[in-house]
């Protein structure tokens, strides 16, 4: 397919705009306001006006971009292990960049902090975005607020900035845009603002005529799991090609985005690729509708890291077709005059039939739920990997508290906070966890870990991160060790052999809180630098006589 791809690529170039490949740019524009609903870009484009997304955004993104059911790429969760797409399953932009496209990501990505998770492992040659699913959440850079940045990974690292995220991003998009159109070349462009910004339709006016953009709104939120909850506002544009001010009716979803843009830009998919959405390009171009048979599954995820999927079969879920929503023990008739009367006691044999396609779907997805999404440690791609307590498993050790206790930067200073003072220290739960990792290579890593991630400033290291005396351990697998905390230390730098293969690292210090409570290593990396070097201790087994 690749092979393919490229040839495609050098052919529109020489033939010509002719066969010239159209752009695509994908928005998340957060909470829209009415006025954008009724401003111009909705009067040139196709609205879908039954389109349903996962409840969490990341998991939505990850639909989006691979038209799997996030269930299907790894992702259960926002946090605690289970927020990463799975490697292997192909991508938007790794299937537009084959074919020639320059990709990018802007905004907030969510799906994975380390490699083979982070943008560009996943297809996207360009990228600029924080850390984790949200503005100031653990693995983002110290010191950035829903408000003000302090810092913005490009694939270089790290660069410090000013401002809303909102306007950085839509800055970078800019700029980024601006070189595309220079350079003349098709490009992909997913800009994910996470809120808001007036500013943001105004990067329309400066594309391309020849260009696909698609917008998406949040949906709104109510207090139970109902179908408002994952509806959501979406609009693609395509001028000349797909008709503006135009409604679809039909059941749609953002799994359907990667057969639909792939088909209109006449991109070849993977051999064999598979996927849960369908092809709506000829429903947006008035030649087709959507099949009124279609199905959409829904289940919020969200349970704890070690708890058997299965048991959460029935909770949360939803499962919805042209006309009717089973949510739980609650049925709609969306064709009503009431779509919000629960008809569950009137019609039992559509429960029934809905019950009964939810648990073919379950069944279908859970193989992939049980197996976690790992980071990799030790690959040539990505020699060292930082971690954080985002991306705990739960701990193995006297039921500490494990991710949901420091997912932001803000839980991190309360609990080092209180950690400093007699009364609340006391107080303090037992608070670590493990990551789950693989080990590209056998050999010799280097191991840092502290309370403070190294862009914290020195006077709040100083405040909050210095350590008691105490023990710190270090566990990967089979392998524990215990070093002695002086008082005064802050951090560690650890040299450990480590076979290929799956890893279970949890990082730990006593003596910190009370009653024999434990810490957890809140920011740890890992390096690989070379060979091992202890030999291997190898077990003869003993003769019998």
């Amino acid at each position: 397919m690749l092979r393919f791809s490229v040839l495609a690529a050098i052919a529109k170039l020489l033939l010509g705009s002719a066969l010239a490949a159209p752009n695509v740019v994908i928005v998340e524009s957060g909470d829209t306001p009415a006025a954008w609903q009724k401003g111009k870009l909705p009067a040139e484009a196709t609205l879908l006006e039954n389109f349903h997304v996962s409840p969490l955004p990341e998991a939505t993104r990850a639909a989006l971009l691979t038209g799997q059911h996030e269930f299907r790429c790894g992702l259960g969760d926002r946090s605690t292990g289970r927020s990463r797409m799975r490697p292997g399953i192909p991508t938007m932009p790794e299937i537009f960049r084959a074919a020639g496209y320059r990709t990018a990501f802007i905004g907030s990505w969510g799906l994975g902090e380390a490699y083979p998770c982070r943008p560009e492992d996943r297809g996207f040659d360009d990228l600029v975005s924080h850390g984790g699913g949200l503005i100031g959440c653990t693995p983002d850079y110290w010191g950035n607020g829903p408000g003000s940045l302090a810092g913005l990974r490009h694939k270089s690292g790290w660069e410090k900035t000013t401002g809303s995220a909102a306007e950085a991003f839509i800055a970078e998009a800019g700029r980024w845009l601006d070189e595309r159109i220079t350079a003349k070349e098709p490009f992909l462009l997913y800009l994910a603002t996470g809120e808001y910004s007036g500013a943001w339709p105004a990067l329309l006016a400066k594309l391309p005529g020849d260009t696909i953009v698609v917008v998406l709104s949040k949906p709104a939120v109510t207090p139970a799991f109902q179908e408002a909850e994952t509806r959501q506002s979406c609009t693609i544009r395509w001028p000349g090609k797909i008709p503006g001010g135009k409604k679809v009716a039909g059941l749609t979803s953002p799994l359907d985005l990667l057969p639909t843009l792939t088909h209109l830009c006449e991109v070849t998919k993977p051999a064999g690729w598979t996927g849960d959405g369908i092809d709506l390009s000829e429903v947006l171009q008035g030649k087709a509708k959507v099949p009124a048979d279609r199905m959409v599954f829904t289940q919020l995820g969200n349970w704890r890291s070690d708890e058997a999927a299965g048991r959460f079969r029935g909770r949360d879920f939803a499962v919805q077709d042209g006309r009717w929503r089973l949510s739980g023990l609650e049925l709609t008739d969306l064709a009503s005059d009431e779509p919000g009367k629960n008809v569950f006691s009137e019609h039992p044999q559509e429960m029934q039939r809905l019950l009964t396609e939810y648990g073919r779907w379950w069944d279908s997805v859970l193989p992939a739920l049980r197996e976690p999404v790992r980071y990799v440690i030790g690959a040539e791609q990505a020699p060292m990997v930082k971690l954080t307590g985002y991306d705990w498993w739960p701990s193995r050790e006297n039921g500490a508290e494990g991710a949901g206790a420091v997912i932001s930067q803000d839980f991190i200073r309360k609990f080092l906070q209180d950690a400093q003072v007699a009364k609340t220290r006391n107080e303090l739960p037992s608070t670590s966890g493990h990551w789950r990792l693989e080990a590209a290579r056998e050999g010799n890593y280097e191991i840092l870990f502290s309370l403070l991630p190294p862009e914290a400033s020195p006077e709040e290291r100083r405040a909050l991160s210095i350590l008691r005396k105490g023990i710190a351990h270090l566990r990967a697998g089979q392998e524990e060790l215990r070093l002695e905390i002086r008082e005064g230390a802050s951090g560690f730098r650890v040299p450990m052999d480590l076979e290929a293969g799956p890893i279970e690292l949890e990082i730990w210090f006593d003596g910190q809180l009370l009653n024999e409570r434990i810490a957890g290593a809140f920011f740890a990396s890992i390096e690989y630098k070379g060979p091992r070097k202890a030999p291997k201790t190898e077990l003869k087994p003993k003769l019998q006589k």
